[in-house]
């Protein structure tokens, strides 16, 4: 069976809102053609609506970019893609950080911003399964040079993601705040977390 891209574009949105709801962010989808986004969303502890363009690319596509139109009215751009094997990636990177990042470029006049993926895995990390909506993404996971992920305290709510600490060295646990990211417990300096 052939998925459409509109059913593909649909379970991207879907599987976004499933996630921030995990993450404990109030979530709905807009109407199917909604101006500028597709999902709006509140976290319990910010004032305001957050709007959510959700865009949904697979490798077989020979399109992995990330697109919007500059004029688009969203805070937060919503990520999903899909490898070769079928296995999913998602990043929610706020509207300020896509401007600064994504390129611009023009087709029959209309200008388009632009990423692929290859340069939203390397440049835009931190904003992997950002599921919590957090700003600059980067307090919630840093990446080690030995392929690791670290979760540190959050200077926004105190909150500790699973760092535990003896004598200078800690260990990687897995962290509830975004399931299923560690397939493993790698042990580091905690010179490793500066």
């Amino acid at each position: 069976m052939t998925i459409t891209t509109k059913q593909l574009g649909d379970a991207a949105e879907h599987f976004v809102i499933g996630e921030l709801g995990f993450a404990g962010v109030a979530a709905s989808k807009m109407p199917d053609n909604w101006k500028g986004y597709d999902i709006a969303a509140a976290r319990p502890d910010r004032l305001g609506l957050q709007s959510i363009s959700v865009k949904c690319r697979n490798q077989a596509s020979g399109w992995a970019r990330a697109v919007y139109l500059p004029d688009d009215e969203f805070d937060w751009l919503a990520f999903v893609y899909l490898d070769s094997a079928g296995a999913r990636r998602s990043w929610l990177i706020p509207r300020a950080v896509c401007d600064l990042e994504f390129g611009a470029w023009s087709v029959k006049g209309v200008t388009h911003r632009a990423l692929h993926v290859k340069r939203i895995i390397k440049k835009l990390a931190r904003f992997e399964n950002n599921f919590a909506l957090l700003p600059d993404g980067s307090d919630r996971a840093r990446r080690l040079d030995n392929g690791g992920t670290v979760f540190v305290t959050c200077p926004d709510d105190g909150v500790s993601d699973g760092i535990v600490t003896w004598d200078g060295e800690a260990e990687l646990m897995t962290s509830g705040a975004v399931p299923g990211v560690l397939e493993r417990k790698p042990r580091f300096r905690r010179a490793d977390l500066v």
